[in-house]
């Protein structure tokens, strides 16, 4: 747990999430994401108790405004 939990919990939890929306509000309102060609454009996964992307790539286009 990297914030803890509890009365004692990391207080800048709630600050660290806002700049994660931050940060991935920036990305989608200046970039266009885009597939990749060729071997990059694969998508493998990792079967446990749960599934998750062994690799994931995507393209990145900047927007012109």
């Amino acid at each position: 747990m990297s914030f803890s939990l509890g009365p004692r919990g990391c207080f800048g939890k709630r600050l660290a999430y806002l700049e994660m929306r931050i940060v991935l509000a920036l990305l989608m309102w200046n970039f266009r994401f885009a597939k990749l060609q060729g071997e990059l454009a694969k998508y493998d996964t990792l079967e446990g108790v749960t599934v998750m992307p062994r690799s994931c790539y995507v393209g990145l286009e900047r927007v012109e405004l």
